[in-house]
């Protein structure tokens, strides 16, 4: 396959790709699709507990199958465009599907996740309830407006304007993984390494940004795809609720 790739049209001001980086990129890509299929089986195996410690068990699977849908539209954006560069974006229907599943994934999975039983409407009980309060509707309200925003506005600008929300789904999402799913060794490896490997990869594109260096999208891609690892982690390690009323169970909102 890699040498059928020829990156002798490159236009751009960085580095082109070469067809040995081009291999393991497009390696790196499908891998998405076993390890979020993992993710998705790590799930099902502890369905049960899932339904006594999460709000929507039912949306985490949702989360989980708009990941997986959203990898082929990304591998079809690259393949079509550039020959797996990232120098020339386009805003187009293949790149908005890839951009509606994927962040609207990042939404769902972490709303999924809030404690078992907690409505979203209610009386907040310290300053960083009504921070949840607050936020957790915007990001549910977000979903159907990330597309919207897209289309009006382009993929760039899309990406620069809601890229702060993603952030905060993050940040819900690691802490909810390491609480509500525990809190024990393996949630909070989970969570803490979910957000760190993603968050790397948002650097990675920052430094790609900066510098035009093709090769840095193998790096992107793989902080991105590896951060479901962790998360697999944490769901094969989610604790049952204990019934014994002298333990207090410690959850995030």
């Amino acid at each position: 396959m890699g040498g059928s790739h020829h990156n002798d049209d490159y236009t751009g001001d960085g580095i082109p790709l070469s067809n040995t980086v081009l291999i393991f990129l497009i390696l790196v890509h499908y891998s998405a699709l076993p390890l979020v299929t993992l993710c998705i089986y790590a799930f099902l195996k502890g369905y049960s507990k899932f339904q006594q410690r999460i709000y929507s068990p039912f949306l985490l699977m949702v989360a989980l199958t708009w990941l997986l849908v959203a990898t082929p539209f990304e591998i079809g954006v690259h393949f079509y465009v550039d020959n797996w560069q990232l120098y020339d974006p386009k805003s187009d229907l293949i790149n908005g599907s890839f951009f509606f599943f994927n962040f609207g994934a990042q939404s769902l999975l972490a709303l999924s996740l809030r404690k078992e039983g907690l409505p979203f409407i209610r009386k907040g009980t310290s300053f960083l309830d009504w921070v949840v309060i607050i936020l957790d509707p915007i990001i549910a309200i977000l979903v159907i407006i990330n597309p919207i925003v897209y289309v009006t506005a382009g993929r760039s600008t899309a990406v620069t304007a809601l890229s702060p929300t993603g952030l905060i789904s993050a940040i819900f999402t690691v802490l909810r993984v390491w609480y509500n799913l525990g809190p024990n060794v393996y949630t909070q490896i989970g969570g803490i390494g979910f957000f760190v490997l993603a968050m790397c990869g948002v650097a990675s594109n920052t430094i790609y940004m900066a510098t035009g260096a093709e090769w840095l999208h193998l790096v992107i891609g793989g902080f991105f795809v590896s951060s479901t690892i962790p998360l697999s982690i944490a769901f094969f390690n989610v604790d049952g609720v204990v019934k014994d009323e002298e333990d207090e169970e410690i959850q995030a909102p």
